[in-house]
């Protein structure tokens, strides 16, 4: 019994900050209802679009896209000489 009302005592400020969070989510959902059922509403119409456009693309389109990728793990890499680089110019 001690234990456990000693690890209340010890959580509590934890646990009310947790309540607290909690508390303001739920104003900012409730507060961001309308947009939120809107958003919700637009979704699949928006997943529609973006298919047939992935659908209608070149099949070399990802192609481009796996180097771009590369591509960008290559700047990331070098991030600092370029930037150097950059300054220079």
């Amino acid at each position: 019994g001690e234990t456990v009302l000693r690890t209340q005592a010890e959580q509590g400020a934890a646990l009310k900050g947790f309540a607290s969070g909690a508390k303001e989510l739920a104003a900012e959902l409730k507060g961001s209802d309308a947009d939120l059922r809107r958003l919700i509403a637009t979704t699949p119409d928006a997943a529609v679009q973006i298919s047939g456009l992935l659908r209608d693309l070149d099949p070399g389109f990802g192609v481009v896209v796996a180097n771009l990728l590369t591509t960008s793990e290559v700047a990331v890499t070098r991030q600092r000489g370029l930037e150097e680089l950059l300054v220079k110019l």
